[in-house]
C-alpha cells in the first residue's frame, strides 16, 4: 500500500470505531474502485469495529461510492446517505447547444462548487452523463 491508501485505510477504522463507540453513522468520502479495495481491507483488520457498513452512490452500478458505518440494526434509527442530486438543464432548449459532463462540471467548479462541502460536512457528486432521468425534483 502506497502513503494515500495507509492515509485511507486508518481513516476508515478512524470512522468505524467512531460509528461503534458513539452509536452515531459515519460516512467516508466518496472513494473510486481501488479506495473501495482498500476499504474491503479495512474490514478485514482486527481494529476495524464490529459494525455494519454499506456502500452507495447515489444510483445503481455507480462506480464512486460513500461507505455509511452502522445500520438501524445497529442504532435502531436510519439516515440516509448525505447524497443530494441536482439536475441542470438549459433554460430555452431550443437555443443550447449540447453540453457534455466537462461543461457542466468546468461550470460547477468556476462558481466555487466543491466536490467536498466541509462547511455543511455533506457531500455532492455528480455523474451528469449517467444520472437516471427520472429523479423527482429538489424542491425548498
Amino acid at each position: 500500500m502506497n502513503d494515500d491508501e495507509q492515509l485511507l485505510y486508518k481513516r476508515l477504522i478512524e470512522l468505524s470505531n467512531r460509528a461503534y463507540q458513539n452509536n452515531i453513522y459515519t460516512f467516508s468520502d466518496f472513494l473510486s474502485l481501488s479506495q473501495q479495495e482498500v476499504m474491503y481491507q479495512a474490514a478485514r483488520d482486527k481494529g476495524f469495529a464490529p459494525i455494519s457498513y454499506d456502500l452507495f452512490g447515489g444510483y445503481e452500478n455507480c462506480e464512486r461510492k460513500m461507505v455509511r458505518f452502522g445500520s438501524e440494526a445497529d442504532f435502531g434509527y436510519d439516515v440516509d446517505f448525505p447524497i443530494k442530486c441536482i439536475k441542470v438543464e438549459p433554460l430555452a432548449k431550443k437555443f443550447a447547444k449540447e453540453y457534455t459532463h466537462r461543461d457542466y462540471l468546468g461550470s460547477l467548479m468556476s462558481l466555487g462548487i466543491d466536490r467536498k462541502n466541509s462547511a455543511t460536512s455533506s457531500w455532492m457528486a455528480w455523474t451528469l452523463t449517467s444520472m437516471p432521468t427520472n429523479l423527482p425534483p429538489i424542491t425548498y
